[in-house]
């Protein structure tokens, strides 16, 4: 009886069961259009666009760079007060984005105006 229990631990041992791979956590980003419409993507999302319009674009042009979105946001009156210099200064609005952490990288490389994190239930 002593020698079927300890084939057992070692049947229990040996069988290795594969590791699920943790899930990736969502994170959430804010960023700004540059004024001038300097941006990449600003021939894409038309100032005249409605606010769902946009929202929808934005989606399509991140989904095209790799980036896998949940959701975007948009705020049109973010900034209060907004500079006039090209590519340096933010249009008023403001986008959000709800995305998988591991697309962190692409994003980065993508250049948008003053990207950070932000908490997910802001927009």
């Amino acid at each position: 009886m002593k020698h079927w229990i300890f084939i057992l631990v070692l049947i229990g041992i040996s069988c290795n069961k594969k590791s699920v791979p943790e899930a990736w956590k969502i994170v959430c980003f804010q960023f700004d259009q540059r004024q001038c419409e300097t941006d990449e993507w600003a021939d894409k999302i038309k100032l005249s666009y409605s606010s769902e319009e946009k929202k929808e674009k934005m989606m399509t042009y991140l989904q095209s760079k790799g980036l896998e979105i949940i959701r975007v946001g948009y705020n049109p009156k973010f900034h209060k007060a907004t500079c006039e210099a090209c590519d340096t200064c933010p249009y008023p609005h403001r986008f959000y984005i709800e995305m998988n952490e591991k697309n962190l990288m692409i994003l980065k490389r993508m250049r948008l105006l003053n990207l950070s994190s932000c908490d997910c239930s802001s927009f």
